[in-house]
């Protein structure tokens, strides 16, 4: 059914939408939509102003529509009877943790953080947009998102909650693209298993949520990888296109992340085997794609080189990466969550740093509330990987059948390297949460037996039999 933005298109999806959700469970829309309004004013008048927040429940409702609508459109039919319900109840676990966020930012450090300076660049730059000019200057990080928060507030400009809810909508966007990206390599039944885990691991939710770079990051990340799995998995220039996209819109906030996707991309399409069907490609596009996706790879390694002021082709190029890393560990190693440790420097050095990077600080480190959240699940993940590594191990060697599963390792494997100078677990507590739909991907679709489909012939009718590989 295609999607259009003229009136009969939108009636049609309305109309489907609501056949279908009405179909699992009665009134689901108005329940949700009463849920979300609930708790919105409440809160403003927990806060003892109703009418600064109520932007913010009018524009929670309409990403409620959005992914809702979304959510019918793109459900398959292996999908189809559960992923609508869960798209929504996803989003609303998403705006109630943009909500925690918000309150900690206001209430624990009294209005300091990032999101408030972004949130009054949006109201500059917004002005400057519309009078139909572009900010001057090339911008790249922090200068990028405060012109791209402008442009979101050139229709309206919202109250710094709703600012959130607006940031919170585009990464739970780019929750659903990674959702897509996995779907068109994994079985059905593991469908389902990391739809809970992209939509509602805490950290995922959580950090993500608010006015700044990680809500936008996760759009950037999800288009590119839908795009890298649509092209493993089909080919063409669309995919293209997409990857393109995600790629130069996460680079322009963080390069070194961009450079970290396609070079992953461009190992999977290495390694990957082409004769299992896993690639949706013959041998000579694969090449072709190799040749394209490497050279991208080569240039978005040097942007991201020459962003943090390091010439990878001078002769000294060693010495300058050196000096990057120590600095790096110097300015990190500060703050009160600091720890020992130090950048992969032999393979030696991998397993405490991807203890580091991905799963600390363990329970006993933490010191607060905050900590200690991060530290259960963090811990939480890492019993349940120690619990299926035999299974991981055993089906990692066929990762090569299934490229973007393939991808996702070697992007776990570098983003370990990429932040093991990193020495403040606070800080890597944050920056995990673009790792860990990745890490979850791999670990649900090799954590568990393959299952086989097998039609078998029965008196008047066919059945589909489960057959363990």
């Amino acid at each position: 059914m295609p999607f259009c933005l003229g009136d009969k298109g939108v009636y049609v999806v309305i109309d489907y939408y609501q056949q279908d959700l009405e179909a699992q469970y009665p009134s689901g829309w108005v329940f949700a939509a009463t849920f979300v309004s609930v708790i919105a004013l409440l809160f403003g008048l927990f806060l003892g102003n109703l009418l600064t927040f109520f932007d913010a429940v009018v524009i929670a409702m309409l990403g409620l529509f959005l992914v809702s609508g979304i959510g019918v459109r793109i459900s398959k039919p292996q999908d189809r009877d559960w992923l609508p319900k869960m798209i929504a109840a996803g989003y609303i676990a998403k705006i109630g943790f943009s909500v925690i966020r918000y309150l900690v930012l206001v209430v624990i450090y009294g209005g300091s953080g990032d999101a408030v300076g972004y949130h009054g660049s949006g109201h500059v730059y917004s002005e400057v947009w519309r009078s139909f000019q572009v900010p001057e200057g090339f911008a790249i990080g922090t200068a990028f998102v405060d012109r791209f928060t402008g442009l979101l507030y050139v229709p309206y400009i919202p109250t710094m909650l709703g600012g959130f809810f607006i940031f919170a909508t585009l990464a739970f966007l780019g929750q659903l693209l990674m959702y897509a990206a996995f779907r068109e390599s994994a079985q059905p039944r593991r469908l389902k298993w990391y739809a809970m885990a992209i939509f509602f691991i805490p950290a995922i939710t959580y950090w993500p949520s608010s006015i700044g770079k990680e809500s936008l990051m996760f759009l950037g990340i999800g288009l590119a990888v839908f795009g890298a799995s649509r092209l493993m998995s089909r080919g063409g220039l669309l995919p293209i296109i997409y990857m393109g996209a995600g790629l130069a819109f996460a680079g322009a906030i963080r390069p070194h992340v961009s450079a970290l996707i396609i070079a992953s991309l461009a190992g999977a399409l290495v390694l990957a085997k082409s004769k299992t069907g896993g690639l949706g490609m013959g041998p000579g596009m694969r090449w072709l794609a190799i040749i394209v996706v490497g050279a991208g790879s080569i240039f978005l390694i040097l942007f991201a080189a020459a962003e943090f002021n390091i010439d990878l082709q001078s002769p000294d190029a060693i010495d300058q990466v050196d000096e990057f890393v120590t600095t790096v560990e110097g300015n990190t190693a500060k703050g009160g969550s600091e720890v020992d440790g130090g950048a992969v420097a032999s393979p030696l050095d991998i397993p405490d740093a991807a203890l580091r990077v991905l799963f600390r600080p363990l329970p006993y480190e933490a010191h607060n509330l905050q900590a200690m959240a991060s530290a259960l699940e963090s811990s939480a993940i890492l019993l349940l990987i120690i619990f299926r590594s035999p299974k991981i191990l055993k089906n990692g060697f066929r990762s090569r059948n299934d490229p973007y599963i393939l991808m996702t390792l070697i992007m776990t494997f570098g983003f370990v390297l990429m932040f093991s100078p990193f020495l403040n677990l606070g800080l890597l507590a944050r920056e995990r949460s673009m790792i860990l739909p990745f890490l979850a991907a791999f670990v649900i679709h090799l954590g568990w037996d393959t299952v086989k489909e097998k039609r078998e012939e029965t008196p008047g009718q066919q059945q589909v039999a489960r057959v363990p590989a």
